[in-house]
C-alpha cells in the first residue's frame, strides 16, 4: 500500500521485465515509455497512470481496477496481454476519428 502522502510513482523509461506489480496501488503512476514485458499487474489499480508507450506485451491485467481503454490505447498490447474482464479488445483496435472540415 501506498499512503496519498506519497508523490506518484514515476518509473518511466524503466525496463521491467517479469516484474510482479501485483496488488499495488498506482494512482497517478508515470509508466510512459517503461518495457512492462510479461509483468504482473494482477488486481492493482491504475488510476490516473500515464501508460504512454509502455510496452505491456504479455502482462497480466486480470482483475486490475480503474484501468481504461483510453489508457490501454496509449500502451503497447498484443494479443497475449491479459485484459481485465471489463476491457473490451476490440474497442482497442478501433480507430478513432475526428470531424475534420475541408479547407474553404
Amino acid at each position: 500500500m501506498r499512503p496519498d502522502n506519497l508523490p506518484p510513482l514515476d518509473l518511466s523509461g524503466a525496463f521491467l521485465r517479469r516484474t510482479s506489480l501485483s496488488g499495488a496501488i498506482l494512482k497517478n503512476a508515470n509508466f510512459a515509455g517503461a518495457d512492462f514485458q510479461n509483468a504482473r499487474f494482477v488486481g492493482s489499480d491504475f488510476e490516473g497512470a500515464d501508460l504512454t508507450g509502455t510496452n505491456l506485451v504479455g502482462a497480466d491485467l486480470t482483475g486490475a481496477k480503474n484501468l481504461t481503454a483510453d489508457q490501454l490505447r496509449r500502451a503497447i498490447i498484443d494479443e497475449t496481454t491479459r485484459l481485465p474482464t471489463y476491457i473490451d479488445r476490440t474497442v482497442l483496435t478501433l480507430e478513432e476519428h475526428t470531424d475534420v472540415s475541408p479547407a474553404e
